[in-house]
């Protein structure tokens, strides 16, 4: 197996993660589809997930939505 496709995995293993050269065939969907059709299943998701916390997003939702309303 290719190294590269070896870092592929292991970065989608770590925090489904999806990494892309501008040229590749493969699209994110598509990559997503390989790796979970192979049984590759991310262990843990990325921090940023995290963020913001339930209220702070219902809050900026809510002034998105104003913003269209005004």
């Amino acid at each position: 197996m290719p190294a590269t496709l070896e870092d592929k995995m292991e970065l989608f293993r770590s925090r489904g993660k999806i990494f892309r050269d501008d040229n590749e065939l493969f699209s994110e969907p598509s990559w997503i589809a390989v790796m979970v059709g192979q049984g590759v299943m991310p262990q843990a998701h990325h921090p940023f997930a995290d963020q913001p916390s339930d209220v702070e997003l219902t809050a900026l939702m809510a002034r998105v939505s104003a913003g269209y309303q005004a």
